[in-house]
């Protein structure tokens, strides 16, 4: 399988750059760069403004970001230099140092995303593929799963007792590589982690599925293998990537992108519950994409009895993609009825890498598009209830409109009503991490 999916995002972030240079194009402001509270706009609207100046170190990429809130603290977690995991803690006035590499320099470069992270009051859960040695002959030559915790004067602490959480290699029947982690924080409880790994046991199949583990300091309980497209067929049906929720019992819901196995090029995407060591499935495949290598992870978020999930799909005519979000009350219906865009049919050209949350009663969503001559552009909308549409808030948010942008990520802070976005931008011929944020729930 080819790994290396996000260089080619880096690439066509500077190649948008540079066309946006040459054509001049451009639309709105700016933004301004802000250490302290923010600016309102006009009409009195609470406006984004950016926090501190580049997070990520010069010199080298810097991609996959997750915006983190601590407390009041706002902290960003992604990959550097395509094989370091790095985690900023925002000082008030600063992003300062990075804290060090647990994997010690070792992250495994993946086509869609690692490594992740979430957070729970103060500390931070990190899970990552930990890259296989080529010359061991035990375990150690597989790409493993691992999860780490990290605390505010303690630093990374390695959870499970130290041991991967993935399945381990035994001598038979052997072993796989584990990719793609996700990480979730149920309000109370362990942290929940899937990721995607083959089963060497052919029951049901050796192809590549999902599992999922709750990860304790000293213990991990791990799954049986989940794979909905276990039927013969005539391609193989491996599971590509996959996106984690919670909800309030601290059960796991899963997100998978399955290839199908009657069309090569088609990839499925299927919703399920993982509680008390059972599987269940929440309806069929709720979306068919066309193009496998460059899915990005879905988005998903539990309210109540409310599973709520922002991905997109490229069509089979000509891979464009649209960003979807859809709801599951018993049934899955597409919130707004058709995709999420801040441009019409005729304009739209490409978007890409959706995120959720729920902040202050209200869904919100950021994601990335390119119009037919520039960008990508980070966008962030709610979903006006009333009116049943979306609402872009705050139009293009990258820190300057002739540098293309992606991959955003969605925090809410609560105690003082902050709302913050991590992306990253092509600002110097890389992609850097930058934050943004407004004041919302006045």
């Amino acid at each position: 399988m080819f790994r290396k999916g996000k260089t080619i995002f880096s690439m066509v972030l500077w190649i948008a750059g540079l066309a946006l240079a040459v054509c001049g194009c451009s639309n709105g402001d700016n933004g301004g760069q802000d250490g302290g509270d923010g600016a309102d706009g006009g009409d009195d609207q609470p406006k984004w403004v950016q926090v501190g100046g580049q997070v990520s170190p010069p010199g080298a990429e810097s991609e996959d970001p997750t915006m983190l809130v601590l407390g009041t603290t706002a902290a960003v977690g992604y990959r550097h230099q395509s094989f370091r995991t790095y985690l900023n803690v925002w000082d008030g006035s600063s992003w300062g140092e990075h804290e060090p590499d647990p994997s010690d320099n070792n992250t495994e470069a993946s086509i869609y995303s690692s490594p992740d992270f979430c957070s729970r009051d103060n500390d931070v859960f990190m899970a990552y593929s930990h890259t296989g040695d080529s010359t061991a002959d035990d375990d150690t030559f597989f790409d493993r799963v691992f999860v780490y915790r990290w605390t505010e004067g303690g630093g990374w602490q390695v959870q499970n007792g130290g041991a991967e959480v993935s399945v381990i290699w035994s001598d038979p029947p052997g072993g796989a590589n584990a990719w793609e982690p996700a990480v979730a924080c149920p309000a109370s409880g362990d942290p929940l982690v899937a990721w995607v790994e083959a089963d060497v046991v052919p029951d049901p199949d050796t192809e590549d599925g999902a599992w999922v583990a709750e990860v304790s300091a000293s213990s991990s309980d791990r799954s049986s293998i989940l794979s909905r497209n276990d039927t013969d067929g005539d391609y193989y049906t491996s599971v590509r990537t996959v996106g984690l929720g919670s909800d309030a019992s601290g059960s796991a819901v899963v997100a998978q992108w399955e290839q199908d196995e009657t069309e090569q090029w088609l990839t499925n995407l299927y919703v399920t519950r993982y509680s008390s060591g059972n599987f269940t499935n929440l309806g069929g495949s709720i979306s068919d994409d066309w193009d496998s290598n460059n899915i990005p992870v879905p988005s998903l978020i539990v309210e109540g009895s409310v599973i709520y999930i922002a991905y997109s799909e490229a069509n089979s005519d000509d891979n464009t993609r649209h960003v979807y979000v859809k709801k599951y009350d018993g049934n899955w219906s597409t919130i707004g009825g058709g995709p999420v865009s801040a441009y019409s049919d005729s304009d739209h050209y490409n978007s890409n890498n959706p995120d959720i949350l729920m902040a202050e009663d209200r869904l919100w969503i950021a994601w990335q598009e390119s119009e037919q001559y520039g960008g990508p552009f980070i966008f962030v909308a709610y979903w006006d209830e009333d009116g049943n549409e979306w609402i872009i808030d705050g139009d293009k948010l990258n820190t300057d409109l002739q540098n293309g942008a992606g991959d955003p990520s969605l925090a809410y802070s609560p105690d003082d009503g902050y709302l913050y976005v991590a992306f990253e931008e092509n600002s110097d011929g890389y992609p850097h991490i930058f934050v943004k944020r407004k004041k919302i729930g006045q």
